[in-house]
């Protein structure tokens, strides 16, 4: 009949990775060997920290420097490594792709998303400008407002009329 015969094909397993296990403190404190002068000055520069930070007050704008430039320590580099591990990441997922539809389709999403982003900044900047020009002109509304009602006051009444009225309350104020 026919001349087809099947293939077998190998059963493909996947495996998961081995677990890792946590290093011990004594093994991570050996990880990275510092030379004896080094670790001294680090020990050192902990020790002035910790006790600039205690002996400040908790309240004070000192103290929240220092804890915030404790916890900015590294903060930087964190970033730059995470991003540089997700662009590996991205890099070996997409490997040999870079012509197919979806790696195009995922590219004009991405900047698709950057533009949306900067749309978005953009109108933030324009909403406080407006907000600044609205508390502007209510400022400039009220003071102008406050100056007319000083004027229509002052025309209201002659000068010397102005003049007799101050005197005669002078002599009031006299007489008691």
């Amino acid at each position: 009949m026919s001349d087809i015969q099947p293939v077998s094909v190998p059963a493909f397993v996947l495996t998961p990775p081995e677990v890792i296990q946590p290093l011990t403190q004594e093994v991570a404190k050996s990880a990275v060997p510092l030379q004896p002068e080094i670790k001294t000055a680090v020990d050192d520069q902990v020790e002035r920290f910790m006790h600039g930070l205690l002996s400040e007050d908790l309240q004070s704008a000192a103290f929240k420097s220092r804890l915030g430039s404790a916890f900015a320590l590294g903060r930087e580099e964190i970033s730059v490594a995470s991003s540089l591990m997700q662009g590996q990441l991205m890099q070996r997922n997409f490997a040999g792709v870079e012509d197919s539809g979806a790696f195009k389709a995922i590219q004009d999403m991405l900047t698709q998303q950057a533009v949306c982003t900067n749309g978005y900044l953009a109108l933030d900047v324009l909403k406080k400008t407006g907000r600044e020009m609205v508390n502007g002109c209510s400022c400039l509304t009220t003071t102008g407002m406050s100056a007319l009602a000083v004027a229509q006051i002052a025309n209201r009444e002659p000068t010397w009329r102005r003049q007799r009225s101050l005197r005669k309350t002078r002599c009031w104020a006299c007489r008691r």
